[in-house]
């Protein structure tokens, strides 16, 4: 089951709340009643203004203590502010710069609909979208509906997302930033989605089995632009870094996925092309093998040795009682000739 601490964690990947411009004392006040601003001459201003909205205002505009639900030792806050947040929704004219839900309950797959019809029509840029009814209710996101052309950040936590698939990347090709926490997708469907984002820059993926669906490459991650992929608490067989010559910091907070009678086995990490990679954190040889397969290669002892030609930065976990972990170690320094900072954990 999940601890709080963990769903603290994994929450803590998404993007700082977004700066709410307040033009008068009661403005949420308002929102939360009427769904819009409503004193003069600020209800002209609100309307005028790109819409940002964070469900945590109007909780706090309003005084209300969020109702703590329990379940499976997680302690959950919410209140239902479904009804306030159609409201806005419908009546700001748009466009709509942020809409951050992380504190109300999500609503029912029809409302959730009506509200990313709106949120399209009205060109929103940053969408942050957390399921707190999970794990009581398993929703499914309705990624289909989506086709804003300026999204720039898509944040989702806790969804289902089978409707994950190629057909969105004529639709979402804006984005340049996307983080899935909790969700459930094929990693077969992600491959293949990843390589038409083209202006994709930073890819979040946690607690999330990151392959299913694959083949034994596992996740294949194939991008032009990608420049930072941040894997936390994911399981996966392998991830396989294709093609991302604009990779630059790749966290591979990844263990394989237990499975009954079987002894836990080393997660593949296979770097075929990754010359601008300059920052590889979390890597653990009694986790990982990795495996290094690029055309870059530096002299060691008057051998070519295929190499991380750009790394400055490795952190890398070791135990010390498995003999083979120390040579593993120092070859793998030898192939990074412009190393600076070192990290054993």
């Amino acid at each position: 089951g999940w601890s709080a601490e963990r769903m603290r964690a994994i929450q803590a990947v998404f993007p700082a709340a977004p700066d709410v411009m307040v033009l008068y004392p009661n403005q949420f006040l308002d929102l939360w009643a009427c769904g819009q601003a409503v004193e003069e001459p600020w209800a002209e201003v609100w309307r005028r203004l790109p819409l940002v909205l964070h469900d945590v205002q109007l909780s706090e505009a309003v005084q209300i203590n969020l109702q703590a639900e329990h379940y499976d030792g997680i302690v959950i806050k919410r209140h239902d502010f479904s009804e306030t947040i159609s409201k806005v929704l419908r009546k700001h004219p748009g466009p709509i710069k942020c809409v951050r839900l992380d504190s109300t309950a999500c609503p029912g797959p029809g409302l959730l609909s009506e509200w990313v019809d709106m949120l399209s029509a009205k060109a929103v840029q940053e969408l942050v979208l957390v399921n707190l009814t999970w794990p009581m209710e398993q929703l499914e996101f309705p990624l289909h509906r989506l086709c804003s052309q300026r999204l720039v950040t898509l944040a989702l936590g806790f969804f289902g997302l089978t409707a994950l698939g190629l057909d969105l990347c004529y639709t979402l090709l804006s984005l340049e930033q996307l983080i899935l926490v909790g969700c459930r997708f094929s990693g077969q469907a992600l491959s293949a989605v990843l390589y038409y984002l083209t202006r994709l820059s930073s890819l979040t993926i946690g607690s999330c089995d990151i392959t299913a669906g694959c083949g034994h490459q596992g996740l294949e991650i194939e991008s032009r632009t990608l420049t930072r992929l941040h894997l936390c608490k994911c399981t996966a067989s392998a991830v396989t870094i294709v093609n991302a010559p604009a990779l630059q910091v790749l966290i591979t907070g990844v263990t394989s996925a237990p499975a009954p009678g079987r002894r836990e086995t080393l997660v593949l990490i296979d770097l075929r092309s990754a010359d601008e990679l300059q920052t590889l954190e979390h890597l653990g040889l009694h986790l990982h093998r990795l495996q290094i397969t690029s055309d870059a290669t530096v002299k060691l002892k008057h051998r070519p040795v295929v190499s991380l030609p750009a790394l400055k930065t490795l952190s890398i976990g070791i135990q010390v009682c498995v003999p083979h972990h120390a040579s593993i170690l120092v070859d793998l320094l030898g192939s990074l000739p412009r190393l600076q900072e070192l990290t054993l954990w």
